[in-house]
């Protein structure tokens, strides 16, 4: 046993672990009951402590709220709260039992999955005709009231070319400039005359958006469609 691990805590035997633990790209420490005796460096990067304050925690320093399944709410040194899951394994460390604990920051996930159950709600509830696209304009959202509105049944149109099922023909507006400012802004508001899957022509008022992920990578698209014929008819009428 070398005198640099004995110092560290780690017993000779313990050598391939130190070197997981040390260059591991998760935030990982140890403590012994609530005190943290070891962290590594991707912890004191991912938390923004030096290593001596961080030393100084107890796991109640950190961890804000406790869930099941190994789910907590974290406290960083500024302040800023993140969702993480916990994963601890029993160990030795400087010859007594301790808990090693691998942390898996999980804020980015959570807050998409409910983004995910919010977009659900509204395409099972929302009087509007929701559609939503891949970024490659293939469909993979059709709603109840897109079905009532549009006249096509989801099972129909999911998983097709968006241009080939959605045709419509744009008002005050030409289709390529409708395209051109959903591509270079990521959003278009306006008015579509849309044939239903009967035949009869409606009017919509369109509203579509552009998904992102974090890094800026376009995902897809969400389409709110509101029916407006009797609007537009009385508005003709009114003209006329």
């Amino acid at each position: 046993m070398t005198p640099a691990m004995v110092e560290n805590g780690w017993s000779e035997a313990q050598a391939d672990l130190r070197r997981v633990f040390e260059e591991n790209g998760h935030p990982m420490w140890i403590h012994d009951d609530l005190e943290v005796v070891a962290v590594n460096q991707a912890a004191l990067l991912h938390y923004g402590y030096a290593r001596d304050e961080f030393l100084a925690l107890t796991i109640g320093d950190l961890a804000v709220t406790e869930e099941p399944r190994g789910f907590s709410k974290h406290r960083k040194k500024d302040g800023s709260l993140i969702d993480v899951e916990v994963t601890s394994f029993a160990v030795t460390f400087r010859g007594l039992p301790a808990s090693l604990d691998s942390i898996l920051d999980v804020t980015y996930r959570r807050k998409t999955e409910a983004q995910a159950g919010y977009l659900d709600l509204v395409l099972a509830t929302g009087a509007d005709a929701v559609v939503t696209s891949d970024e490659n304009l293939i469909l993979t959202g059709w709603n109840a009231a897109a079905e009532a509105i549009l006249g096509r049944r989801a099972d129909e149109v999911l998983g097709q070319p968006l241009a080939l099922v959605f045709r419509t023909n744009f008002v005050d507006a030409e289709r390529t400039e409708g395209l051109r400012s959903l591509i270079e802004t990521g959003g278009f508001r306006g008015e579509l005359t849309y044939d239903r899957g009967d035949g009869r022509r409606i009017h919509l008022e369109s509203r579509v958006t552009a998904l992102f992920d974090s890094d800026g990578k376009r995902l897809g698209y969400v389409s709110v469609n509101r029916d407006i014929t009797e609007r537009s008819y009385a508005d003709e009428a009114v003209r006329s």
